[in-house]
């Protein structure tokens, strides 16, 4: 599958799937707040994906295939929570200036949880197919 339609797809889905846990934010009717969630989220979103393939790519070009090699896994694995855990922050920062909702750090960091261990899941199925 094209890198392209996976980024795609990973964004589409982290719409879809962050949407579904903002929705009672959402329900307030702010246009504002719900356009910066999509902006932001799609900025992260591809940020994450394009750097976590470029680490990838790099990786297999000296040599180092995450898929066979056990400790380049963890490493990259560790590299993705971290920067996941900065993204919650990243994306709560930018949507608190939009609306500072009650509980909005729940929201930011339950919307990223499901998304990051859909994305994981998918990308698991995804290696094991091809």
């Amino acid at each position: 599958m094209n890198a392209a339609v996976l980024l795609v797809f990973g964004l589409l889905m982290t719409f879809v799937l962050e949407t579904i846990v903002f929705i009672p934010l959402f329900l307030k009717k702010d246009g504002y707040f719900i356009g910066a969630f999509y902006c932001v989220n799609a900025a992260t979103n591809l940020s994450l994906n394009v750097l976590l393939a470029g680490a990838v790519w790099l990786m297999e070009e000296v040599g180092v295939y995450i898929f066979s090699d056990g400790p380049a896994a963890y490493l990259l694995g560790c590299c993705t929570v971290l920067l996941e855990i900065a993204i919650v922050f990243i994306e709560y920062a930018v949507l608190k200036k939009f609306q500072p909702y009650k509980n909005l750090l729940v929201y930011v960091a339950g919307a990223n949880a499901l998304s990051a261990v859909a994305g994981s899941l998918f990308m698991a199925f995804f290696i094991a197919s091809f």
